[in-house]
């Protein structure tokens, strides 16, 4: 579980009535999708933990037994601190402790205790807690030395479970982006010589710089080295400018002066390396390893870089104190982003192999998150054409077009709908996704996705998936092939199922090569997804050709420690295609918790009912 859905689990402990999913999505400012989402991974977890709950359809869940829940193991004191120190900072105001313990999901008797370790943190930089009679407490001292334990305790965080508390965000990603595009096209107009690692400690410290400046905290003109001019100056100003422009806030001198003697290399924030240039080069070899093995080039996020960063410095920590996360609600990200755990235990091998230790499960799935938030970002900026045909009259096809782009306004670049008399004066090539009401017309396409008249929830994760991905079927179908597919296959371990579809790939690979590819990666982590799924592939690219070989067993063998596999496919993206991998193990990932197609290919094992399987997929959703 993230940290949200944590947090929601231990809402439901406190109260002595259900919640239901609306008033979760209230509570936790979060949509309703995502509410339902969390309610699921959070009941897994109580299945998992034999942590009984009841449900009623209208008032929703409740949790009972409150007394055998322990969650000791999910929050540390080193993340409590940080919970408290950002609650305040981020909160910009009073806080009562009564809110503050609520917040928290804690006694007040516990946060009295946590408090004092608290001052003891913000003693260090010179800043105290004060309390005002009915208003509550807050932090006191000079904005400099609040930006300064800000940056140097780590409470900015991008994408792990400590973003997000009860809704309130400590990580503006929409503010973030722009300032990352502000100060690099800046520092390119300007010609500012700065390397890698200055770039990403400098835009942290711009990035804190705004989100203050929006909550008119402001840097007083002695707080600032007045002695800074001449081109970082020049620069700094532009900065300014632009940001407080958009941001409507009045440009003053101190930040200029801030952000000059930044870039001039005499601020203590900056000299102090928010993100060690260690650290950087870390973070740039597991991004050109990552290239190199699977011809994924995400050197030009800078968010991914810089969060990254910010994750591994508290990772080599907890590595160095023998700490490392093992809790077991992570694993299930091993099957929700199967193609970010992917490129994730590329830099847990990397990492591994720095520390001579290997990660956990858990370390791996954090990782993964990091990937896979830009990875869904990509996506979001590749927009579609849509055609939707529908039997309905033009008024209701209007009341359908609305719907689709409330949704996915930010995925859709234009969405015609078509009565299904229209469309013969049609050009389907003109669009990327068709969805249609009705299939069995043969005016409607081959490739049409069916969705209903009234479209429901079902509907929409089906239009968000195709929107993803594309007609999925229509591009993997290609990369299977009959001469590819054994059945029946009784082998006993998974070395000799490699083997066996190695040998099966042999007109298009070099058969040792591909076997001894596939092992290594085998090595480094699992391949095995549940429901008796495994997806083997070489460590790297090696083929001209992306292809797929598939091996039915008679019986489930052992393919980890925790997962038994009897349906096996070896998939083999080429150098010239890589991104065929990663639509790969999207479309494949489906039959994770698909059982009912899982059990038709394994009860009646040809290639005929296989692909067929895998055309359902899309309208199982």
């Amino acid at each position: 579980m993230n940290h949200r859905q944590i947090l929601i689990l231990k809402k439901l402990m406190t109260l002595s009535h259900p919640l239901n999913s609306n008033q979760i999505a209230s509570s936790f400012h979060i949509s309703l999708r995502t509410a339902q989402m969390d309610l699921r991974e959070i009941i897994s977890f109580c299945d998992a933990n034999q942590i009984e709950y009841s449900y009623e359809k209208k008032s929703g869940y409740k949790i009972l037994h409150k007394s055998d829940l322990s969650f000791d193991n999910l929050n540390t004191d080193t993340d409590r601190i940080k919970d408290i120190l950002r609650i305040f900072f981020f909160t910009c105001d009073y806080i009562k402790t009564e809110i503050l313990a609520d917040r928290l999901f804690i006694s007040t008797t516990t946060l009295s205790k946590q408090l004092k370790e608290v001052k003891e943190v913000l003693r260090n930089y010179s800043l105290s807690i004060v309390s005002k009679p009915y208003y509550g407490s807050i932090i006191i001292g000079s904005e400099i030395n609040i930006r300064k334990c800000i940056l140097h305790e780590k409470l900015l965080a991008f994408h792990d479970n400590q973003t997000y508390e009860c809704g309130l965000s400590y990580f503006d990603t929409e503010c973030f982006h722009f300032v990352s595009s502000v100060v690099a096209n800046i520092l390119i107009t300007h010609k500012f010589n700065i390397t890698d690692n200055e770039f990403q400690n400098f835009l942290l410290i711009v990035y804190l710089s705004t989100i203050r400046c929006r909550a008119s905290y402001f840097l007083a003109e002695d707080e600032c080295d007045k002695g800074t001019a001449g081109h970082a100056y020049s620069v700094s100003r532009h900065i300014i400018q632009k940001i407080s422009e958009y941001y409507h806030f009045k440009p003053r001198n101190s930040e200029i002066q801030f952000l000059a003697s930044s870039l001039y290399g005499k601020n203590s924030l900056f000299t102090t390396d928010i993100i060690p240039i260690e650290i950087e080069q870390c973070v740039s070899d597991i991004l050109k390893i990552i290239d190199e093995k699977l011809d994924v080039d995400l050197t030009y996020s800078i968010e991914l870089r810089i969060s990254l960063s910010l994750h591994m410095i508290p990772l080599l920590e907890r590595i160095e104190n023998k700490a490392q996360l093992i809790d077991t609600s992570f694993l299930n990200i091993h099957n929700k982003f199967s193609y970010s755990f992917e490129l994730a235990i590329i830099a847990a091998e990397y990492i591994s192999n720095l520390k001579k230790v290997k990660l956990t499960e858990a370390e791996i799935a954090y990782l993964a998150i990091h990937f896979n938030v830009i990875l869904e970002d990509g996506n979001r900026h590749n927009q579609k054409n849509i055609l939707f045909i529908c039997s309905s009259r033009r008024s209701d096809s209007l009341l359908i077009k609305s719907g689709i782009y409330n949704h996915f306004k930010d995925k859709i670049q234009q969405i015609d709908v078509k009565n299904l008399y229209e469309i013969d004066r049609v050009d389907f090539k003109k669009y990327d996704v068709i969805f249609s009401t009705i299939l069995n017309d043969d005016r409607v396409p081959k490739n049409a996705i069916k969705l209903n008249h009234f479209l429901t929830d079902s509907d929409y994760t089906i239009i968000e998936f195709t929107l993803k991905n594309g007609s999925v079927f229509k591009m993997i179908e290609p990369l299977f092939s009959k001469s590819r597919f054994i059945s029946k296959l009784s082998l006993h371990n998974k070395n000799e199922v490699i083997k066996a579809l190695s040998t099966l790939s042999t007109n298009i690979v070099n058969e040792n090569e591909l076997y001894k590819s596939v092992t290594a990666r085998e090595i480094n982590g699992y391949t095995s997804y549940g429901n008796l799924i495994a997806i083997p592939h070489p460590e790297t690219l090696l083929t001209k050709k992306s292809f797929c070989s598939v091996a039915i067993l008679t019986q489930p063998i052992p393919w980890s420690e925790t997962n038994y596999a009897q349906i096996i496919i070896l998939c083999c993206a080429s150098k010239q295609s890589s991104k065929d991998l990663q639509m790969l193990f999207n479309f494949i990932s489906l039959l994770f918790n698909n059982k009912k197609e899982v059990e038709k290919i394994i009860n009646n094992p040809t290639y005929d009912n296989f692909i067929n399987s895998l055309q359902n997929l899309q309208h199982a959703l």
